[in-house]
């Protein structure tokens, strides 16, 4: 339901590389049905339910990570 997003690329080196050898980054707008002919074929769905557990770990986490 999200009308735009954002992509951030991050990556961390001991020693920075030459220019040339930096990932390249691409995106490619696609209708959300799709998506998956867009993916690896190995590439693990995730249920609604899953996704929820998942997300509720994480918030677990921060809540404790930032507690006072």
């Amino acid at each position: 339901g999200h009308p735009e997003g954002f992509l951030t690329p991050r990556w961390a080196y001991f020693e920075k590389p030459p220019q040339e050898r930096w990932p390249r980054i691409t995106a490619k707008r696609v209708p959300f049905a799709e998506v998956r002919k867009h993916l690896p074929a190995d590439t693990r769905a995730v249920s609604p339910e899953e996704r929820v557990a998942r997300v509720k770990i994480r918030q677990t986490h921060v809540q404790r990570r930032f507690q006072q």
